[in-house]
């Protein structure tokens, strides 16, 4: 029966793409070295995907990310995706933080570890009169 092998390829097929996807972690600072709680992390790749992760209480994220891409000229698969990541935390005085075309490659282990600093906002002060 040729029709249920051509769904078992297809499925296959699907779950091996689905797959390949891996672990971007990583905590998220101060200028001082505090932690920050609460900051949203996002990274949206080319194909524009976009993956969202909330730090912990221990300054924590954890993206899991799709990093292969099919390049049909070449006819291959490669370990690479580029993402454009951003860090907000607007609400404790923070500056929202952007990195551009970054290449997550992940290692043998399927985990890239990337930490952040977050500068704070300029204070204002008012003198009374």
């Amino acid at each position: 029966m040729k029709v249920p092998s051509i769904c078992l390829l297809l499925l296959t097929f699907g779950a091996f793409v689905n797959a390949q996807t891996a672990v971007l972690t990583g905590t998220v600072y101060d200028a001082y070295g505090a932690l920050i709680t609460k900051a949203k992390i996002s990274a949206t790749n080319s194909r524009g995907q976009t993956f969202e992760s909330i730090t912990d209480d221990n300054g924590v994220y954890v993206l899991n990310l799709k990093y292969s891409k099919y390049d049909p000229k070449q006819k291959k698969w490669y370990r690479i995706m580029q993402y454009d990541i951003t860090v907000d935390n607007a609400l404790m005085g923070f500056k929202k933080f952007e990195l551009k075309g970054f290449n997550f490659v992940p290692s043998a282990n399927g985990k890239m570890i990337l930490d952040f600093a977050l500068e704070g906002r300029d204070e204002i002060s008012i003198q009374p009169i």
